[in-house]
Parts: structure tokens; sequence; C-alpha cells
């Protein structure tokens, strides 16, 4: 059973993706919410989306601060009468970054000055969002250390390995170093929630990279899919399971991925198609030859990243959130449907 006794969580980054889903869900269940913003100046819009979900008389129950992962200076502020931390936030590419420290430091510098100011303020209980990106990557095909050839909570990026961009180092580092901070600092209370490819509905029309692939997938600027397994989760189960892992002290000193199904990636084509046959025209669930993404990737720098990982099919293991906080996700075909839905609802692409 859950053991919490805390009212007041700060989410780091609250206009993002997760952590959007987690104060929705963390509003309901009766908390109050202190949300980390860039800039203040997003903060109505931010509180007007929560309140179409949670209703303005909860929204209220909601206080924005501005912090930035950049600096230093504002965080003690920002985080300062929260019972816990979830740090949620953290650069995500639109594309391959000519440095990739522009993803890996801000990541790196962000865990840094805030789990220093939860230090600072005697706040000992952290949910750290992380990712099967610090997980499942460089491995060139190799299985994991779970059952079946599984990844497990066990396994570690590998980052001089194949295919590891700045991305997937940006999350392995960040992560590692929280663990190391735990190692220096034993009053800290951490767990890590481990995501895998987030789908789920989207709450506005600014979309971030997840939004972004289905918006091209439903207006059929895809010619196909590259022969490649990719493992998903929906949104909604990611920010439950940030709140389970909260609440139930089983969880302390864990990583939990938080993954549901592994999926072909074509089968994301055919799971909107069923939400949506008259698409039927634009989105074409067909896998492309190995040779004809290969010869792409010689002229695009994404591709290339996906390259060693051709003919991969992975598979990350739930079980340990699944038997610590008995965390139930939905299937990642209804996750990628209900973003189809979401985006059509919200007047991104028509039908």
């Amino acid at each position: 059973m859950p053991t919490s006794p805390m009212k007041t969580l700060a989410i780091t980054g609250i206009s993002g993706f997760i952590a959007s889903h987690i104060a929705i869900q963390a509003l309901e269940k009766g908390y109050h919410v202190i949300g980390t913003i860039r800039s203040t100046a997003k903060a109505d819009r931010v509180r007007s989306i929560l309140a179409k979900h949670v209703g303005d008389k909860k929204t209220s129950n909601v206080d924005f601060r501005e912090a930035s992962l950049d600096a230093a200076d504002g965080w003690v502020d920002a985080l300062r009468g929260a019972d816990a931390v979830l740090h949620v936030a953290s650069p995500f590419p639109s594309g391959i970054p000519k440095d990739e420290n522009e993803l890996i430091r801000p990541a790196r510098h962000g865990v840094k000055v805030v789990f220093e100011a939860a230090l600072e303020l005697g706040i000992e209980r952290i949910v750290q969002t992380s990712s099967v990106a610090a997980i499942m990557y460089g491995y060139d095909g190799k299985p994991g250390h779970g059952p079946d050839g599984a990844f497990n909570e066990s396994d570690w990026t590998v980052i001089e390995g194949p295919g590891v961009g700045a991305y997937v180092k940006s999350k392995t580092m960040a992560e590692r170093d929280v663990w190391s901070l735990v190692d220096k600092h034993p009053s800290l209370k951490v767990t890590t929630v481990c995501p895998s490819f987030v789908q789920g509905p989207q709450l506005s029309d600014s979309l971030g990279t997840s939004g972004e692939i289905i918006v091209k997938v439903m207006r059929g600027e895809l010619p196909g899919f590259p022969r490649l397994g990719m493992t998903f989760v929906d949104v909604r189960d990611v920010a439950a399971l940030h709140l389970l892992a909260l609440e139930y002290e089983t969880t302390i000193g864990e990583r939990l991925i938080a993954s549901a199904y592994t999926l072909w990636l074509r089968e994301m084509g055919e799971a909107i198609l069923e939400e949506f046959p008259e698409l039927k025209g634009k989105i074409k669930p067909r896998e492309l030859p190995n040779f004809f993404v290969k010869l792409f990737a010689l002229f695009d720098r994404e591709t290339k990243l996906i390259v060693p990982e051709l003919g991969n099919y992975p598979v990350a293991s739930n079980a340990k959130a699944r038997e610590l906080v008995g965390w139930e996700p939905r299937s990642g075909r209804e996750a990628v449907r209900a973003a189809a839905r979401s985006l059509v609802e919200l007047g991104v692409v028509s039908v």
C-alpha cells in the first residue's frame, strides 16, 4: 500500500508532455503542485490546458515558478515548500544538434542544480525522469540481461556503442549523475523512471518530437517505415508510474522501466489506420528495404543513427514496476491510437 504523507509536489518543466500529464494526475489525487517553467509568461497557457482536464478549482492548486536548467540561480526558491520533487525537465531534440553538448550539458546541469537545491532545502524524496535510452542502446543487437533477452533495470546503455547519439548520451550520463549524487548523499530517497517511446494524448497543438512523428504519419509524409522495433508506452501510464513511485517506499533506490510493448514501426501506421481507416490513402504501413534506409542515411544524419538498429526488436521488461507498485500499462497500439485521436480533436490533423 502507498505510504506517502506528502502533500506538495514540485514538478520541473511542467509545460512538457510528460510533466503536464503528471500534474493533471497529481491534481486529481489532491496534491498541491509547484510547477517550474522557463518563463512565467507561459503560465496562463499551461494553467488553461490543465484546467480543461481537472477544472479551474483544482488548477488553482498550481503555483508556477520560473527556473531554467541552464541556470543555477532560482532553483532553491522554485522548490521551496515542496515535500518531494519530480524532476522531469530535460532537453529533447527536434533534430541532431551540431554539438552533442547542446543536449548533454543542460541535462546533466539540470540534475546538478535541482538536486543541490533539494539538498539545501532538506527535500529528500526525488523521482527523476530518465529513459530507456539510458538502458538499452549501444549493444549492437545483443540482448539484455532480463528473461528471454529483454532489457531490465540492471542494463546500462553503452555510450561508446554504435548508433548512440547525443540524446541517448544525455539521458544515460544524467542518470549516472543521479546515482552518483545518491552515493554522496545517503539521505536522498530517489527513484528513477525510465520511459520508452512515449505516445498517448497530446494536450495542446504545441507538439514535441513524439507528437510530430504521428503527425507526419497521418499526413502521409512517410513513404514507409524502417524495419525496426521500438518500445512504446502511453504518457498517462508514465505519469501514473511517477506518482506510484513517489507513493511507494519500496521504490526508493530503484530504477523502474516504464514500457508497455514493442512494436515494429510499421505497426504504428497500422494502429492509426485502425482508428482512422479513412487515412488509408495517406498511410503506408510497409517496411522499407534496409538498403534504402542505408542509402538515405548517407544524406541524413538522423537516419544514420538508426542504421545499427535495423532489424532489431528490443524488449524492455516492466516486471519490476508491475511487482513493486502494481503498474498495468495500456498497449502500445492504444497509446498510438490515443495520440492520433488527440491530434484530430485538437485540429492539428484533418481526416
